[in-house]
């Protein structure tokens, strides 16, 4: 399992034991907890590593019960001298460590409470694992203020074949727990998975980890430290033995690897060459301790210490062998055999490399090891994998089928967004070869710093009216991107970015986009975090902006007849109603604070307009959200149609006139009488005189009444008197009647006798007769009209 990592020591909790035996056999110890379902109770583990050569631990019967009892004291300044009990732990688990099983004739001379048969291999270790229950919540009796409390155990004696100084002084171990701190469900240590004893060679590179797992993924970090011999009390160390030298080294103390000895806080690696054993095995002590972090109110704060005792033998006449050494592919920069135990992924991309574990042995005769791969599995609940390349069932198989000798995993994981942090995971990788009867080991921590992807939540904005103003928000403000990438479509249903699309850099928030067309226009917006490898984290988000058909004003231009009105009209679509119309002269006033001209109301879309020109009027249609659209109505102003009748006119009784208002030069469409049985024509026949008025009406509806008198002469009923007798020489008495005017004419000679000019009704005349005769009358009718003209009309 991965844990974040500071560089200060985390805490484990210490447990307390108080073994009376005076002999030499403690080698090493360590005490691991987890949170159980009650509050303030906690599952510790206890595992103690004797030496065999020292006395027993527990009554040499197999399967015998055994226990340890730990104590549990105050670590907080007030409460640090205070006891608060102890509780007991029971045996589950008894084996030795060091040997390599697969070597049958290589036994060592532990029994493990004489479950086994001893053999003679020296030096020889037994791992002794205890189990139990401490209360430490609110029914311990445990004061409130005392928040930090250790679990400890101590024994008499350290091994007597230690080299560094602490020959037969006591064992101390322990471990401090928070119970303040506020972690749900509560904090669990971190594990321990790799034995804490080491057999070596001088002059080989060795590098050694602890295999550390938080359950809790919480930060770790690791530190020399002394071993004790009580709290607070060092053991003794024998210069030039220190807690921070505590094994012959080769190269200066601080020279880089393989040179020195180190404890790398962050990864735990403890990596050194052992210096040569001058003749004899070297035993030394080494103290790790590990301090669990944990980001509490933005502090880091140290919730658990652990402290682990770790004893490494160095052998005088060690058997040729180079322990096995790891590779990666790819491996750390150009170098072949440099394996690269950095890595940085970004979160949600999956990252894979192989890890193989080399072994040659040049040392005549050639051997050349068969390697063995395992991991802590540190980071397996989280989903990595570690899995052999190859078929398993071939590993044992003899050549050319069988292998590969030199065994090789693949580590994958791909984690997701819940996995960014500043700090790295890690987890070990081990590797032994299969040497008799001590294999060579090496493990090393790999970490893994999962880069934060941007997460980015795009708001459209949309400003109404087909404005939009796109922008992000950063979801994770602790990882900002790098560099960002806007594209945006600058017309419907360009998903393909083809059509000259917006682009912006670096900007959270975009400037304003105005959209007129309705449709869907496509937002892509590309992050990018960068690792201080130089890795690129590239995350693309996607949305789309829709723009619905805004308001719009439809308009149609018109005709004023000159001296008249008309009605202006819009009709508004889309948006959303209900609308607004405001009229104005035209399009400069409608952009001003001039008032509209139909102002105040402005729910009505028609309006009456006068013009005596031709001209244009602007609408302004506005919606529920305040979005508008202009458009402009033209009235053409024309003339009205023009007629030609007289002013008045005269027919004699009986007579047609016709009604000529004259053609416009053609753009009369209709003419209208104001006499009904006149609607049809224009020819009229009329015997009564009396005022006409037609109504011409042009192509373009434009209309003008023309007005005429017409005047009708009385009808006329003539009449010559009646055939009469007279003397020649003698004058005969002509008298006409039914008129206003007579002309009388000789039948016989067609000559007129009598003229016009005779006033109304003075139809007689005397007429000298010298022959007989026969004589016609004309009559006539007259009327003056408003010219004072007349119209004469006669009848015979």
């Amino acid at each position: 399992m991965m844990k974040n990592i500071y560089k200060y020591l985390c805490l484990l909790l210490l447990f307390s034991v108080r073994f009376v035996a005076m002999a030499d056999h403690v080698v090493g110890s360590d005490i691991t907890y987890k949170c159980t379902s009650t509050p303030g109770v906690f599952e510790v583990t206890f595992v103690f590593y004797r030496a065999c050569t020292g006395i027993p631990v527990c009554t040499q019967t197999c399967g015998a019960a055994c226990t340890r009892t730990l104590q549990i004291l105050g670590a907080d300044p007030g409460c640090a001298s205070s006891n608060f009990g102890s509780f007991t732990l029971n045996l589950v688990s008894v084996r030795d460590v060091g040997l390599n099983p697969d070597c049958p004739s290589a036994k060592s001379i532990c029994t493990n409470m004489n479950c086994v048969t001893p053999g003679t291999y020296t030096p020889a270790i037994e791992r002794y694992e205890f189990k139990g229950f401490a209360n430490i919540g609110p029914t311990s009796g445990i004061p409130a203020s005392c928040c930090n409390v250790r679990f400890v155990f101590t024994e008499c004696c350290r091994n007597a074949e230690i080299n560094t100084g602490a020959t037969w002084q006591n064992f101390y171990v322990d471990a401090v727990v928070n119970r303040c701190v506020s972690v749900s469900p509560c904090n669990s240590s971190p594990e321990l998975t790799n034995d804490p004893f080491a057999v070596m060679c001088g002059g080989e590179n060795y590098v050694f980890n602890n295999g550390a797992i938080d359950p809790d993924l919480d930060s770790l970090s690791f530190a020399f430290a002394p071993a004790l011999q009580a709290f607070n009390s060092s053991v003794t160390y024998t210069p030039p033995w220190a807690f921070d030298r505590p094994m012959p080294w080769s190269g200066a103390p601080d020279a880089e690897f393989p040179g020195g000895i180190r404890c790398d806080p962050l990864t735990g690696d403890i990596s050194f060459t052992p210096g040569n054993a001058s003749g004899q095995n070297f035993y030394g002590i080494m103290c790790i301790v590990v301090k669990q972090w944990k980001t509490i109110n933005g502090v880091p704060t140290v919730i658990g210490i652990t402290r682990r005792d770790i004893q490494m033998v160095v052998l005088a006449n060690c058997p040729p062998n180079n322990p096995p050494r790891l590779v990666t592919n790819p491996p750390n920069g150009t170098n072949p055999n440099a394996p690269k135990t950095s890595w940085e992924t970004c979160a949600g991309e999956q990252l894979c490399f192989t890890v193989t574990a080399k072994d040659t042995d040049f040392i005549p005769p050639l051997v050349s090891d068969t390697t063995y791969l395992s991991w802590n599995r540190a980071i397996a609940s989280l989903g990595a994998t570690f899995q052999p390349t190859y078929n398993i069932a071939n590993r044992k198989k003899p050549a050319p089928l069988g292998g590969p000798r030199e065994d090789q995993y693949q580590f994958c994981w791909t984690p997701d967004d819940s996995r960014v942090s500043n700090n790295p995971y890690y987890f070990t990788v081990s590797a032994k070869d299969n040497r008799c009867p001590n294999p060579g080991r090496v493990t090393r921590a790999f970490s893994v710093k999962v880069l934060a992807r941007a997460d980015l939540a795009i708001n459209r904005n949309d400003l109404k009216c087909g404005k939009f103003q796109p922008k992000y928000t950063n979801n994770k403000p602790a990882f900002p991107p790098t560099l960002v990438q806007w594209q945006i479509s600058r017309y419907p249903g360009d998903f393909g970015m083809s059509n000259n699309a917006y682009q912006f850099t670096n900007v959270s928030t975009c400037p304003v986009l105005q959209y007129f067309d309705p449709g869907k226009y496509l937002i892509i917006l590309t992050a990018t975090t960068q690792g201080s490898s130089g890795i690129m984290c590239t995350r693309v988000f996607y949305d789309t902006i829709k723009v619905d058909s805004m308001v719009k004003p439809f308009v149609h231009d018109t005709i004023n007849c000159f001296g008249g009105s008309v009605p202006i009209t819009t009709i508004a679509k889309n948006g959303k109603a209900p609308y607004t119309y405001k009229w104005y002269n035209n399009i400069a006033e409608a952009g001003t604070a001039l008032p509209p001209l139909n102002a105040p109301i402005f729910t009505n879309p028609a309006m009456v307009v006068s013009p005596t020109v031709t001209r244009y009027y602007t609408v302004k249609v506005q919606d529920l959200d305040g979005c508008f659209r202009y458009d402009s109505v033209k009235v053409k102003v024309t003339p009205l149609p023009v007629g030609i009748l007289p002013d008045s006119s005269r027919i004699c009784f009986g007579d047609s006139f016709t009604l000529d208002p004259g053609t416009n030069t053609g753009n009369i469409k209709k003419y209208e009488w104001n006499t009904v049985t006149l609607d049809t024509t224009r020819i009229i026949k009329r015997s009564v005189s009396g005022q006409y008025i037609v109504t011409l009406t042009d192509t373009v509806n434009c209309a003008q009444n023309d007005t005429m008198q017409l005047y009708v002469n009385p009808q006329i009923f003539p009449s010559a008197g009646i055939d009469t007798t007279v003397c020649s020489g003698d004058t005969a008495m002509l008298r006409g009647a039914g008129g206003q005017m007579y002309q009388w004419k000789d039948l016989s000679t067609g000559q007129i006798v009598a003229v016009k000019g005779y006033t109304p009704n003075k139809g007689a005349r005397p007429l000298n007769v010298a022959t007989p005769t026969k004589y016609e009358v004309r009559v006539y009718s007259s009327y003056p009209d408003t010219t004072n003209k007349y119209k004469e009309c006669s009848v015979t």
